[in-house]
């Protein structure tokens, strides 16, 4: 896991409300905790590539991060944003779904993989996309589901379009 992060207000998924919080970042320098606010110039290692901890492209200025909420402890991931290499923004990505599901509904799709009917799909309030998971012992298949409001699947082994999203493990 990343070492920076950032302290940011940012609308909270569930209840719409704003909550201030620490948003571990998954890119740039990652040798220490530190802070990063909103506005200051962000860390990156120079003469690296942005998968190895170097500044973002122009064209692609945002990077994966992971919240849990002080109020509640549910947690999220986020989405933010660099420009001119200083913190901008901090979102929720509503694309990537949490760690942990609010619900979870047993056998409701077959998986994708190995076509058995013991699975677990899991459902995040406030997003679209769920979590299929394979309980099948010589399987394990897990993969995001698109679903609608009611929780129906949709689009299965749903591949969610990361243009300009990069993600540094600074290996």
């Amino acid at each position: 896991m990343s070492r920076w992060f950032a302290h940011a207000v940012m609308p909270k998924l569930k209840r719409h409300a704003e909550i201030e919080a620490e948003v571990y970042l998954h890119f740039g320098l990652c040798a220490n905790f530190q802070k990063v606010r909103l506005g200051e110039q962000y860390p990156f290692m120079r003469g690296r590539r942005p998968q190895n901890g170097g500044p973002l492209p122009a064209e692609q200025p945002w990077g994966l991060g992971y919240v849990v909420c002080p109020a509640c402890e549910k947690d999220f991931h986020c989405l933010a944003e660099i420009r001119d290499e200083k913190l901008t923004a901090v979102v929720p990505d509503l694309e990537n779904p949490p760690f942990m599901a609010d619900r979870e509904l047993p056998g409701v799709i077959d998986c994708p993989g190995c076509g058995s009917h013991k699975t677990r799909f899991q459902i995040f309030d406030g997003y679209h996309v769920g979590r299929l998971l394979c309980d099948e012992s010589a399987c394990h298949h897990i993969c995001l589901v698109r679903h609608n409001d009611a929780g129906l699947p949709l689009e299965v082994d749903y591949h969610p379009q990361r243009v300009g999203i990069i993600a540094s493990t600074n290996t």
